[in-house]
């Protein structure tokens, strides 16, 4: 029986042999709002936990909006106008009003993205920039996030009357889950702060890991630092396997948060019998554009106590990757640590000697799963970057599926195939 993967933004096809069985794991089949425009203006005038936007802002204050970059998916397209009308209902004149595109420390988004993004009236009418970490005279202290960690966001964001983020709930490797105010947290940090919750020494607290919110001291910090940052409201959502909003909430940061991830927990998590020898897991766009949004996939399902993959067993992942690594300086630092040396000793090693540099934290998450299992990337644009990082690049899923088995040593009687893998929490029970 052929299935289809996410690939790119069309589909790969699999086939594989009628003596394999096959277990697919699929999202319920969750609705999607059929007037989206209509709920949000809903939610925007019946705010959770805070005043309507009528009542936060004055004619003639200045308002910034933090939206998420290409490598998420937030429709707001959708989104925004509601937002920007009821914005202008209060007195609020476009030029009042920027859109800050939170790129945290990936690379600046291009005109033909944020007109995907934001669409073509939108950016016709309002001022829409990107963020930059690594520029400091465009960064505002609010304190210190740690000892002497600078608690450093973007200067546009923190000077506004009031300031509105966007964002999706899906599963998230370090906060559990993204959305609240994690846009503005991390999206429009600054480079010391990304660094510092992105450290190896961070990131291995207890309770820092996907699916886990309230006991997560990656999402405590971005909770603090939205609350330094001045963020006063935020508008969230959820999507479904098809990419349609689901779910949608507005109002106080955290109280919208809570509340979708409450959802997303049961509409995500999905709990298996046993783990399987080879997973199939699937990506698609945009986060199959460069390697280093890829391999999530790949750490969500390895990167559990209670893993779908078996030890020393394999995850196949297409996907095209046709920005390599990824252009941004975190997509860079990442490729070249796992270029240099994809061991974990000698990762932790560099760590403990010279510090850790953002985008530095996923060859360190990759390097724990190539410690557990081998990770397989079919019909990539770019075979060499992907050999390069440690992992098996092939042409295609028959060559993965041939590579999997001469790995493992005998034929195959079944696999496990997560079509979605980053919107799956998939725990063996």
């Amino acid at each position: 029986m052929p299935y289809k993967l996410p690939y790119g933004r069309g589909e790969m096809i699999f086939s594989p042999p009628a003596n394999i069985s096959v277990r697919k794991i699929a999202l319920p089949p969750i609705a999607g709002i059929e007037d989206v425009t209509g709920a949000v203006s809903r939610c925007i005038q019946s705010p959770l936990s805070c005043l309507p936007l009528s009542k936060l802002v004055h004619p003639g204050q200045q308002v910034a909006i933090g939206v998420s970059d290409s490598t998420r998916s937030c429709p707001d397209k959708l989104l925004l106008p509601p937002l920007l009308a009821e914005l202008e209902r209060s007195g609020i004149k476009p030029k009042d009003i920027c859109i800050l595109v939170a790129t945290g420390m990936h690379r600046p988004s291009t005109l033909e993205e944020k007109k995907q993004q934001l669409g073509e009236e939108i950016l016709s009418r309002y001022q829409a920039l990107d963020h930059q970490a690594d520029l400091s005279r465009g960064l505002a202290r609010l304190g210190y996030i740690h000892d002497n960690i600078p608690a450093e966001i973007n200067r546009l964001a923190s000077e506004a009357d009031l300031l509105i983020a966007t964002g999706v709930v899906e599963p998230h490797q370090y906060a559990g889950y993204s959305g609240g105010g994690k846009t503005v947290a991390i999206g429009l940090a600054g480079e010391a702060v990304i660094q510092y919750t992105h450290s190896p020494k961070f990131l291995d607290l207890p309770g820092t890991k996907l699916g886990e919110v309230h006991h997560n001291p990656f999402q405590q910090a971005i909770r603090r630092l939205a609350r330094l940052a001045g963020l006063r409201f935020v508008i969230n959502v959820i999507l479904n396997r098809r990419g349609e909003v689901a779910a949608v909430a507005a109002g106080e940061p955290e109280t919208v948060h809570d509340t979708l991830v409450v959802k997303a927990k049961e509409w995500y998590t999905i709990t298996i019998d046993h783990s399987y020898e080879v997973v199939v897991a699937g990506v698609g766009y945009p986060k199959d554009s460069n390697l280093y949004q890829l391999s999530r996939a790949a750490s969500y399902l390895a990167g559990n106590p209670r893993s779908a993959v078996a030890p020393k067993g394999v995850i196949i992942i297409p996907g095209r990757c046709q920005e390599g690594p990824g252009y941004g300086v975190g997509e860079q630092r990442f490729f070249q640590l796992l270029r240099e040396n994809a061991k974990l000793s000698s990762i932790r090693h560099k760590f403990n000697s010279l510090g850790t540099l953002a985008g530095e934290q996923r060859a360190y998450i990759m390097a724990q799963v190539f410690e557990y299992c081998t990770i397989i990337v079919a019909g990539a644009d770019c075979p060499e970057v992907i050999s390069e990082a440690g992992f098996v690049a092939v042409p295609g899923m028959d060559e993965a599926l041939g590579w999997a088995e001469n790995y493992i040593g005998h034929r195959l009687s079944e696999i496990l195939l997560v079509p979605h893998a980053l919107d799956n929490l998939v725990t063996v029970g």
